[in-house]
């Protein structure tokens, strides 16, 4: 090959890398969508009670190096961590809110950074301190983490209640409930400002026995499952007579009484009268 040849092929190589890698860092970073939403181990914690935030899937793309992971808050300065995730794409943060931390719901944002670009997770909630119960649980609700069954070992009864409060969403969030396996469409609802939902799951009449689950419909589009084990439906009653309160022992036994009597009063008119025919 000439030397020509030669420089005009190592030219347009080298211009080739040049626009791939202008590509490549002009890409636009990957939609919260593409990476799951971190797993976030306390719904609500108290001061100085640690948890964890752990996330998958942060791993290096093409031309990428060992990426970075930083975990934020929109609402507060005082939540902020950094480190890189291991080879599987996984890392776990060890967090912890001090005494004077104000009492309120944060959002957290975890970012994973390969150095082409950055990838955000969806947002995860976390809430410090006690919250006040909320009016719809005033009777009593369960209280329920993102997940967690949402029935009693012995089930709920097609038609049966179940007062629950879902904790862990955003503040503030509309979602979109059904129940599988066949969906049936149990509406909309919204997360009060510190994340919850005070819902009343009936169970829709005609479900089968068996396991189900609440789909909770996130406003990004994921998806919660709780599992839900519906109880077979009562067995019809069967019919019985009014009772009127009256004890009918009595006069069966006189009734049974007099029958007994009748029948020996007319085997006895019987003997007299064969007795007077052969007289």
């Amino acid at each position: 090959m000439s030397r020509l040849n030669l420089r005009r092929l190592l030219t347009g190589a080298l211009a080739g890398a040049v626009v791939a890698g202008v590509g490549a860092l002009a890409a636009p970073a990957a939609s919260a969508a593409d990476l799951p939403r971190p797993v976030v181990s306390h719904t609500v914690v108290q001061a100085n009670e640690h948890f964890t935030v752990s996330v998958t899937g942060c791993t290096a793309r093409p031309g990428g190096s060992k990426p970075w992971l930083t975990l934020t808050s929109p609402d507060t300065p005082l939540l902020g961590d950094g480190g890189q995730s291991y080879p599987d794409g996984s890392f776990e943060f060890r967090e912890v809110f001090g005494p004077a931390t104000p009492k309120g719901t944060y959002r957290i944002q975890v970012v994973c950074d390969d150095y082409l670009g950055q990838r955000s997770y969806p947002l995860a909630a976390i809430t410090f301190g006690a919250l006040p119960v909320p009016a719809e649980c005033a009777s009593g609700c369960a209280t329920v983490g993102p997940g967690q069954s949402i029935a009693p070992a012995a089930g709920v009864v097609p038609g049966g209640k179940l007062a629950l409060l879902l904790t862990g969403y955003l503040p503030l969030e509309k979602v979109r409930l059904a129940l599988h396996s066949t969906p049936q469409d149990l509406g909309e609802d919204q997360a009060d400002a510190s994340g919850r939902m005070a819902f009343a799951l009936t169970v829709p009449a005609g479900t089968p026995a068996g396991l189900h689950h609440l789909v909770v419909t996130r406003a990004d589009g994921s998806t919660v499952r709780y599992p839900v084990t519906v109880a077979a439906a009562p067995a019809a009653a069967r019919p019985t007579l009014a009772n009127t309160g009256a004890d009918v022992t009595l006069p069966l036994v006189i009734g049974g009484a007099l029958v007994v009597a009748g029948a020996g009063a007319i085997v006895a008119a019987r003997g007299r009268g064969r007795q007077g025919a052969s007289a």
